[in-house]
């Protein structure tokens, strides 16, 4: 939220934030002087658990918002890793264009929805293939009908090169591996599990609104 009521939101929110964490060590002060933390902030406002001499942040500084960090804190770029599973990778059919649509391993409560949404977008986009990711690591899965491929678990690391555009929930792993590989992608509000992390993509990585915009919208996943 941007302006004068943004910045008063933010402020109550951090007010809000470290009223709490001197509460609970109000509450637990005995134990956590035991341990080396007199207090939860240092002098200069730094919290007192995080070292003063260096902080490795695993992300991309160029999609925060705009803030002044500890000057402990490094961006050292995003950790690109993607779980085993059991899985077969999907199959890719020469001349047609695949989309990925990833709610990650967090948003199991939405598929039915999504997949859903995902039969009546192709309709209106009969000339992609769609590859619907489940994010179930344990899921064998692998149910297709028409251009619509349901599929347990799908490989970031192995498969994310071979398709033209991704659909996702802004989470921070997909992110990283989209941007890496030089991908299209588009967050999609309605399966997003960070509307503040969708909020920046949007605001600093135009290319994520690319051709996967039509996607969400013709599916019913943005209105």
């Amino acid at each position: 939220m941007p302006g004068v009521f943004g910045r008063v939101r933010d402020a109550a929110g951090r007010t809000v934030v470290r009223t709490f964490k001197r509460g609970i060590h109000r509450l637990y002060r005995t134990r956590l002087q035991r341990l080396g933390f007199p207090s939860v902030y240092r002098a200069d406002g730094t919290e007192a658990i995080y070292s003063p001499h260096c902080v490795l942040a695993l992300g991309i500084e160029e999609l925060e918002f705009s803030r002044s960090y500890p000057g402990a804190v490094e961006f050292v770029g995003p950790v690109l890793y993607s779980p085993s599973g059991s899985a077969p990778d999907p199959l890719f059919i020469d001349g047609r264009q695949h989309v990925l649509i990833t709610l990650g391993t967090h948003s199991g409560w939405r598929r039915d929805a999504v997949i859903a949404a995902v039969h009546h977008a192709v309709r209106q986009l009969p000339g992609l293939e769609s590859h619907v990711s489940d994010g179930d690591r344990g899921s064998t899965r692998h149910e297709s009908t028409a251009n619509v491929h349901r599929i347990g678990f799908i490989s970031y690391t192995r498969n994310l090169s071979r398709y033209a555009v991704v659909v996702h929930h802004a989470g921070s792993g997909v992110i990283a591996h989209t941007l890496a590989a030089g991908i299209p992608a588009s967050p999609c509000r309605s399966i997003s599990t960070s509307s503040t992390t969708r909020h920046v993509l949007r605001q600093r990585a135009p290319h994520f609104a690319s051709d996967g915009s039509a996607i969400c919208r013709a599916s019913s996943l943005e209105p």
